[in-house]
């Protein structure tokens, strides 16, 4: 029969003590980072509808209404037209405590051919 060292007594629950908190540290990790690439899709998406709505001729109102609708109610959007394309950027401060990270935000920009000859009134 295998008797067991005394000194070696408890030390499964001294590994266990250390390897928990790294496991869950990990796991909180991937959840974050699975948050933050989601939010990043979300507006890939909302800066892709809100252009085609400005290249289409519709007001930057209609297009930040889109983007909230599409990424979040914090979403900011900026917008541009040059040379017959216009541009938008989309940007949020990523989810969860990524957030707390001072001056990082998530953002996309998505570029659209502006599909009017002379711009509606009222467009810069």
């Amino acid at each position: 029969m295998d008797r067991q060292d005394p000194t070696e007594r408890g030390s499964v629950t001294a590994e266990y003590a250390v390897m928990l908190p790294a496991a869950a540290l990990v796991l909180v990790a991937g959840l974050l980072a699975g948050a933050a690439t989601l939010q990043q899709v979300r507006l890939e998406e909302a800066a892709a509808a809100s252009v085609r709505q400005l290249a289409r001729g519709e007001t930057d109102a209609e297009a930040r209404a889109t983007a909230r609708r599409m990424a979040g109610d914090a979403t900011d959007l900026s917008s541009e037209r040059s040379a017959g394309w216009v541009s938008v950027t989309v940007d949020h401060a990523p989810p969860g405590p990524l957030a707390w990270w001072d001056g990082w935000r998530l953002d996309a920009t998505a570029h659209a051919p502006d599909q009017w000859a002379v711009p509606p009134a009222g467009t810069p």
